[in-house]
């Protein structure tokens, strides 16, 4: 039987131990209300996370990202998640923002490639004299003249037909006068080759924006912690070349270029000559060197070579010519069209959220 003087003092001691632990759950449930708080109002007497509080998903994770949010890993062969800002070339580019600070790429899209090709054109045509004038001692036209054996009179290469001194032929030896036929000048382009890499230009362009500490894991383990896509700026991830498969998570595609590639040229102007022309002329030989005692007649045209060998005496000493027909025709331009090619190169396939 237990005495009544020892049940007293169990009785505190009950009591107090009731008490202790009541004081040490109160201690633990203030603990565990002020870890949440540390998070959302910064520095209290007992805290466990860093400042500043803003992490993806979980405040108090390792992964502290200023400004940051969980996306999807980026797979083997692709690199990011980077923040990509694209919009027409018209548009000027913001800075990087601030919790992605260093621009890791740019590019373009939407190539356009102006021609400088010039317009082919002909440069004018004109009917020209015979080559060829030559005196014989043969009082007969036999159909081949002028002969390799005649006497051949000098002759500019280009003549308008005006009175030309040549040297002085005796009677005896000029029974007749023959010329070869007459001719149309060779067509010339006004322009020869003009190689040109033309102007261009793009639609589109791009920059992507990244920390340079780069992403770290989020709280499951799956996700990437990486800086807050805002405003025209997206989460992509990238990888060099035109990949024509996003991965998953980041369906949104887009290829953007870093230069061009190949050259551009013209193929050289030519030109055609006229089909129909009509040039003949009226050639007169003369006994004096002023062209003015007319002793020999004949008329030279496009067809075959003409000979006279009616020929007055006075012997040869000057000659002229004049056109009763001159109309040698146009020349048709050919040419002047692009060749070669332009291409957008160095491509990089962005996928985005």
């Amino acid at each position: 039987m237990i005495s009544r003087r020892f049940q007293g003092p169990r009785r505190h001691q009950r009591f107090r131990s009731r008490t202790q632990a009541g004081i040490a759950l109160g201690m633990l449930a203030l603990l565990f209300a002020l870890i949440p708080a540390s998070c959302r109002f910064g520095r209290v007497l007992i805290y466990t996370c860093p400042d500043p509080c803003k992490t993806c998903n979980d405040p108090c994770h390792p992964c502290i990202e200023a400004e940051g949010e969980c996306v999807p890993d980026a797979p083997f062969g692709w690199a990011g998640p980077v923040l990509v800002w694209a919009a027409p070339r018209n548009v000027e580019p913001p800075p990087c923002p601030g919790n992605a600070p260093s621009r890791v790429y740019q590019g373009y899209d939407g190539l356009n490639v102006e021609r400088g090709c010039p317009r082919c054109s002909c440069g004018p045509i004109t009917c020209m004299a015979p080559t060829t004038i030559a005196a014989s001692d043969q009082p007969v036209c036999t159909g081949d003249e002028p002969r390799d054996d005649d006497l051949h009179l000098p002759i500019p290469a280009v003549w308008d037909g005006a009175c030309l001194d040549v040297p002085a032929i005796a009677e005896a030896d000029v029974a007749s006068l023959s010329a070869s036929t007459t001719r149309v000048a060779a067509c010339e382009p006004n322009f020869g080759p003009v190689p040109s890499t033309g102007d261009f230009s793009w639609d589109f362009h791009a920059m992507a924006c990244a920390n340079e500490d780069g992403p770290r894991v989020c709280q499951d383990e799956v996700q990437w912690c990486a800086p807050r896509a805002e405003g025209d700026f997206h989460q992509c991830v990238y990888t060099r070349g035109d990949e024509p498969t996003c991965p998953a998570g980041y369906p949104k595609r887009r290829v953007f270029f870093e230069g061009i590639d190949g050259s551009l040229a013209c193929s050289s102007c030519t030109c055609e000559g006229p089909s129909v022309s009509a040039c003949r002329a009226d050639l007169f030989g003369f006994s004096d060197p002023g062209c003015n005692d007319v002793v020999v007649e004949l008329t030279s045209e496009l067809g075959p070579t003409r000979c006279n060998d009616q020929v007055s005496p006075g012997g040869l000493r000057s000659l002229s010519l004049s056109w009763t027909v001159n109309e040698p025709g146009a020349c048709t331009p050919r040419g002047g069209s692009p060749t070669g090619r332009v291409t957008a190169d160095t491509p990089t396939t962005f996928c985005c959220l």
